[in-house]
């Protein structure tokens, strides 16, 4: 894992961002949960990739592109 992706760790952690997602309504009926998706999708321009090369073409996340359009689609995801 690199500094970068440590520290975003560590900001998640710190403002405890999945609480904070949880108490403006934001969290999933089902599939993926929000925190892994939102951290990937902040991450991306601190590791210099847009939406394209980081979500959609990478085939190493644990979740597809789907669920992250998804995410983005609704003001509070499901």
């Amino acid at each position: 894992r690199s500094e970068v992706h440590s520290k975003i760790d560590n900001f998640f952690d710190r403002f405890r961002m999945g609480t904070l997602l949880h108490q403006c309504g934001i969290r999933k009926r089902h599939g993926h949960g929000v925190r892994p998706l939102i951290k990937t999708i902040f991450t991306l321009p601190f590791v210099g990739k847009n939406f394209f090369r980081g979500i959609v073409i990478n085939e190493d996340l644990p979740f597809g592109k789907d669920a992250a359009y998804e995410l983005l689609k609704c003001s509070t995801y499901n």
